[in-house]
């Protein structure tokens, strides 16, 4: 918290580059918080809000194990679904969790870090990096869990992000950020 509030006290200068620098820190910082908070708290916790989209994330767990963590495409994981009742189709979750991470990236970062600063370079790059945060959410995640053959899967980071993210299906307790474990380091939540 310290940290976010030094960045906004400095995104508050007269130099747009500090500021710009400072809205990116700054979203990269709220981002992963928030991402954190929605994993723990929405998908994985004992709250009502948002109950289908929290019933889905828990189905996606049990469809994709740690044993078959890539074997299983999201339509046969959904026909896993319906099979049981449960008539969720894969694309109106897929757009119902990026309504949520935008919904929270628009009202924690961009409302805020006009509020709070009054800089249009520190709200601009708050909202790009937070937007951009979120796609990459669920670039990665589709990508962990399809392996298809995307350019990324041959980086360091995807390797290393992917590793931790299987950690997560193996102790849904652990490691609940994906694009950036910051927040599981600070929360001793990191497997």
């Amino acid at each position: 918290v310290g940290a976010l509030v030094g960045l906004v006290c400095v995104g508050r200068t007269a130099n747009p580059i500090i500021a710009g620098v400072s809205g990116v820190i700054y979203a990269l910082l709220l981002s992963s918080l928030l991402e954190w908070g929605v994993h723990r708290y929405i998908y994985h916790g004992r709250t009502s809000v948002l109950g289908p989209l929290r019933r889905a994330h828990l189905l996606h767990h049990a469809a994709f194990t740690v044993k078959s963590y890539t074997v299983c495409p999201h339509e046969i994981a959904y026909q896993h679904h319906r099979e049981r009742g449960l008539n969720l189709d894969a694309k109106i979750i897929r757009v119902g969790q990026v309504l949520v991470h935008w919904v929270v990236i628009a009202l924690a970062l961009t409302l805020p870090s006009w509020c709070l600063t009054r800089s249009f370079a520190f709200s601009c790059s708050a909202t790009i990096i937070g937007g951009l945060f979120s796609l990459l959410n669920f670039y990665l995640h589709e990508t962990m869990h399809r392996r298809t053959d995307r350019w990324i899967t041959r980086t360091t980071f995807f390797r290393w992000i992917d590793t931790h993210h299987r950690g997560h299906h193996h102790n849904q307790r652990k490691n609940l950020n994906l694009v950036l474990p910051i927040i599981d380091s600070l929360f001793a939540s990191k497997a």
